[in-house]
C-alpha cells in the first residue's frame, strides 16, 4: 500500500488542481453557466430591494421550490452572477476541507484526506459540473457535511447543539438535505436527542415562522407544489447512477461511515433524480457519499502490517483508482469560450435595441425587468397540486400577449400550445442562426440558448 499511496497523492491533487482552475476560468463568465442562475438572481434582486419571495405566482415572479437561505445569504454579499458563484464556491472549498478533516479524524491522515478531497473534485463532472454554479446544492452539502462531522467527532452537548444547528441550516437550504444529516441522531446515542431536537426545532421553528410571515406561501411553494409533481421509478437510477461510484460501494460494507448516513445520502440523490426534472445536480450527495467511504477505507493503512491486511490495503488503494478512473472527465466542454463571450454580447445588443418590455422566461437576467423563469411556470403548470393557480396565471399570460405588453417574447424553445404567443408576435427571428448549435450553450445543466425573438407584427 505505501506504493500505491504517493499515487493516490498526486492523483488527488490532480483532481483538485483542475476543478480550481475551471473555476477560476468560469467564475467571471458574463453569462449564465446554468440556465436557473438567471433565475436565482432575480431572487437575490428581489430580496435586495425588500421584497418577499414566497407570493402568489404572477407574470412578474414565480419562486423555485427551495427554502430562502441561499437567496439571503448571496444577497447580503452582492447581486450578481460572480457573488452567486462565489458563495458555491467557498461552499464547495469547505467542504473540500471537512472531507480532509473527517478522514484525518477518522485516522486515515493527511494523505487519505487528501485523497477524500480529491474524489470529491474528481466528481464535478459526475455531478453536473455544479460545485461553482449560483444554485443552493453546494451550500446545502457544506452545511449538511457540517452538522455530520460535529455530531460524529465533536464532544459533549454543545457540539451536539451544533451539529444539530447545522443540519437545520442545511434544510433551510435545499429540503432534501435533511435526509444527508438527520440520521446521524439514530448513531450518536444522548447526544442524538441533542442533536436531532436542535435540528428539528431550528429547521421546523424558521419553516414555521417563514409560513406566518408569508401568509402560507412558503409552506405552498416548497412542500404543497413539489408534491404535485410526477415521479420516476427507481430502476434508472440504479443502472444509470450508482455504477459510477461502483467502487465506493463494494468498499462500502467495510467503511465506518454511519449506516444510516449512507442510506440518507443514497436516498437524497434518488429523490433528487426521481423528481421529474431532476439533473446531475442531485448526484452530489453520491459524490459525498464516495468522497467518505474512499477516504475511511484508506485510514487503516497508516498502520498497515501484512498478510491479510496488506492484501486489503492493496484492494482498497485500486478501488479508490478505479472511482478516479470512472469519474475522469474532459474538461473543455466545461468552459465558455470567447465566441459564447462574443455571441451573448451580439444578443444583448440586439435585445437592447427593443423598445419596451422583454418578456425572456428562460433568460431572465436578459430581461431586464422581473419576468418569472420559465423552469418555475414549469413547475406551477406541471403540478397537480395547483391547478388553480396555473389557470390563473396561463390566463394573466394570454391577456398580456393578447395586450402586447411586451416590446419581445425570447424563448429558447417554441411554445406550441400557447396560440396567443403567435396571433400577437407572429415575427419570429432565429438570433443564433448563423452559429453552431454549442455556442452559447450552458456547460452545466440543460442546453437552453436565448435562440427565437418573437416580435409584433
Amino acid at each position: 500500500m505505501s506504493r500505491l499511496r504517493p499515487t493516490l497523492c498526486f492523483v488527488a491533487l490532480g483532481a483538485i488542481l483542475l476543478w480550481v482552475g475551471l473555476v477560476l476560468l468560469r467564475v467571471t463568465y458574463p453569462g449564465v453557466l446554468e440556465w436557473q442562475e438567471g433565475g436565482m438572481l432575480a431572487h437575490v434582486l428581489r430580496v435586495r430591494a425588500g421584497r418577499p419571495l414566497y407570493v402568489q405566482p404572477s407574470l412578474e415572479f414565480i419562486a423555485f421550490p427551495y427554502p430562502p437561505l441561499y437567496t439571503w445569504v448571496v444577497a447580503l454579499l452582492g447581486d450578481g452572477l460572480v457573488t452567486l458563484r462565489l458563495v458555491s464556491i467557498g461552499a464547495s472549498v469547505g467542504t473540500l476541507v471537512l472531507l480532509g478533516a473527517w478522514v484525518r479524524r477518522a485516522g486515515g491522515g493527511v494523505g487519505a484526506g487528501l485523497v477524500a478531497a480529491g474524489i470529491y473534485a474528481a466528481a464535478y463532472r459526475f455531478g453536473g459540473a455544479w460545485f461553482d454554479v449560483g444554485r443552493v446544492d453546494s451550500l446545502a452539502l457544506f452545511f449538511a457535511l457540517a452538522a455530520l462531522y460535529l455530531g460524529r467527532f465533536g464532544k459533549g452537548r454543545g457540539s451536539a447543539w451544533a451539529g444539530g444547528l447545522c443540519c437545520a441550516l442545511a434544510l433551510l437550504t435545499k429540503q432534501t438535505a435533511l435526509l444527508i444529516c438527520l440520521p446521524l441522531a439514530l448513531h450518536l446515542g444522548r447526544r442524538g436527542r441533542i442533536y436531532g431536537l436542535a435540528a428539528i426545532l431550528g429547521g421546523g421553528g424558521a419553516l414555521g415562522i417563514l409560513h406566518l410571515m408569508t401568509e402560507g406561501w412558503s409552506t405552498w411553494t416548497l412542500f404543497t407544489l413539489p408534491a404535485g409533481h410526477a415521479w420516476l421509478g427507481p430502476w434508472a437510477f440504479l443502472w444509470r447512477d450508482l455504477p459510477w461510484i461502483l467502487p465506493a460501494l463494494l468498499l462500502a460494507p467495510r467503511t465506518r461511515v454511519p449506516a444510516a448516513v449512507l442510506l440518507g445520502m443514497v436516498a437524497a440523490a434518488w429523490l433528487g433524480r426521481a423528481h421529474a426534472g431532476g439533473a446531475e445536480n442531485n448526484l452530489l450527495p453520491l459524490a459525498l457519499g464516495a468522497a467518505l467511504i474512499l477516504g475511511e477505507g484508506l485510514a487503516p493503512a497508516a498502520g498497515a502490517g501484512k498478510g491479510v491486511t496488506g492484501k486489503r490495503e492493496w484492494i482498497t488503494g485500486l478501488l479508490v483508482l478505479a472511482q478516479f478512473s470512472l469519474l475522469a472527465y474532459d474538461p473543455r466542454p466545461l468552459l465558455p469560450s470567447r465566441a459564447d463571450r462574443a455571441a451573448l454580447e451580439r444578443v444583448r445588443a440586439r435585445l437592447d435595441a427593443l423598445d419596451g418590455p422583454l418578456f425572456a422566461p428562460h433568460q431572465v437576467e436578459l430581461a431586464g425587468e422581473s419576468c418569472a423563469h420559465a423552469q418555475a411556470i414549469i413547475d406551477l403548470l406541471s403540478s397537480s397540486s395547483a391547478r388553480d393557480e396555473a389557470a390563473r396565471f396561463v390566463g394573466e399570460l394570454e391577456r398580456a400577449l393578447a395586450s402586447r405588453r411586451f416590446a419581445a417574447v425570447l424563448l429558447a424553445e417554441p411554445w406550441p400550445d400557447l396560440p396567443a404567443l403567435m396571433r400577437s408576435y407572429p415575427r419570429v427571428v432565429d438570433l443564433l442562426a448563423d452559429l453552431p448549435p454549442e455556442r452559447l450553450r450552458p456547460p452545466s445543466g440543460f442546453p437552453h440558448r436565448p435562440r427565437w425573438l418573437y416580435l409584433p407584427r
